[in-house]
């Protein structure tokens, strides 16, 4: 039985996932980590995030959990996922890049295919004995792990760079908060020296950052890119150029799983405002994805196609023609009426319906308060949307066109 840390190599070196997946697959969860200490001492719960987090990892990291790469439970939950790693490697070619902040090192496999040379940082060196052995079973031999911190590294270093990257942890005490300031390491007092060793900069940061804020606090920012997948806004790409002076531009991108883009729409920061006209005799019904939303596009990409939207807090646009490549979702108008309790008891009966999808925006009931206190089942063809608009509250059933 091993139970010394010192001894990880040797487990990865004898071991591997799928071994640990076979012997577990009769195991209860509830049994799991005494079952793998038998034979792993120390190292069981190491073995049993292999087992508990190979469902998601297969969705979210799918050549990595095909090759049989090893993981951490904290560090597969912070990690980019295949999707938009492979996006963020299509934006930087060169010969050299420095990640200082690797974790599970997702986007640095990506970045292999389109940089010579890697230097990935990290303090935890037992994560980095994982990565390296995963780095063997890719065949990836340019990625150097190095176990030291960002601010040590860049102070001794004497090395120039095509490429710094960075995806900022938040540091132990800050919560929830998502500012660059409660992150670590501290991106912006080391800005200076990082410029000193890069002309180029990429910080991956949270999906919940504030655009704006990104733009006020940070230097030569030249592009931000909202990274959608998998139907969410997975993080926001804020790129740097030394000495770029202009106005940023913004890239609304939703990407596939291989991380090509499938759609993309791209404006400088200025934004134009909002057209509002509630027409609820408009034949269409059309929803902004949510990397538009989120990039504050929306008016810019709508007045692109002459749509209006139907109020400034539900994003929610309405059209009398059908744009068949709409960036976003798109439904056919069958009915539109003011919600009220009666109103809409008398719907659902006059009509029959059991079943809908339900959409809110700008509504003071949850999806799920909605589901319970009308009865209404996930599915069918019917897709509801609640929303306000002109100080009343409205209901928006729509169909796929």
């Amino acid at each position: 039985m091993v139970t010394n840390v010192n001894d990880l190599e040797l487990i990865l070196n004898t071991s591997t996932t799928d071994e640990v997946l076979k012997s577990c697959a009769t195991v209860q969860t509830s049994a799991l980590i005494p079952f793998l200490r038998k034979t792993y001492g120390s190292h069981s719960t190491l073995m049993a995030d292999q087992v508990l987090m190979r469902k998601k990892a297969e969705h979210k990291l799918s050549q990595f959990a095909k090759t049989g790469c090893w993981l951490t439970r904290r560090s597969f939950e912070q990690c980019s996922s295949e999707a938009t790693a492979l996006f963020k490697s299509t934006l930087f070619s060169g010969s050299d890049l420095l990640d200082l902040c690797a974790g599970l090192g997702i986007d640095d496999m990506a970045f292999s295919r389109s940089f010579q040379h890697i230097v990935a940082l990290d303090t935890d060196t037992f994560l980095n004995t994982l990565v390296r052995r995963n780095n063997e079973l890719l065949g990836i031999r340019h990625i150097e792990r190095v176990d030291c911190d960002a601010g040590t590294f860049l102070q001794n270093t004497h090395s120039r760079f095509d490429l710094i990257f960075a995806d900022a942890d938040r540091r132990p005490g800050a919560g929830r908060s998502h500012a660059l300031r409660d992150c670590t390491p501290d991106i912006i007092s080391l800005l200076p020296r990082i410029f000193e060793c890069t002309h180029q900069v990429l910080l991956k940061l949270s999906p919940l950052f504030d655009i704006r804020e990104a733009i006020r606090i940070l230097p030569y920012v030249k592009d931000i890119y909202v990274v959608e997948w998998d139907g969410e806004v997975k993080e926001i790409l804020v790129a740097m150029h030394y000495g770029y002076s202009d106005s940023p531009i913004i890239h609304a991108v939703r990407c596939d799983s291989r991380g090509q883009v499938m759609y993309q729409f791209s404006q400088s920061v200025v934004e134009k405002p909002g057209k509002f006209r509630p027409d609820f005799t408009s034949a269409y019904v059309y929803e902004p994805s949510p990397a538009l939303i989120k990039s504050g596009l929306t008016p810019n990409y709508l007045e692109k196609y002459g749509l209006t939207m139907l109020d400034a807090s539900s994003y929610l646009a309405l059209g009398n023609a059908l744009i068949p490549d709409f960036f976003g979702r798109t439904f056919k108008t069958r009915d539109a009426f003011e919600y009220s309790k009666r109103a809409f008891a008398d719907y659902l009966t006059r009509n029959k319906i059991t079943h809908a999808h339900v959409s809110v925006r700008n509504f003071p009931l949850t999806v799920a308060e909605f589901r319970k206190q009308w009865k209404l089942k996930e599915g069918g063809d019917l897709y509801f949307f609640l929303t306000q608009a002109g100080g009343k509250k409205w209901v928006l059933c729509t169909q796929k066109p």
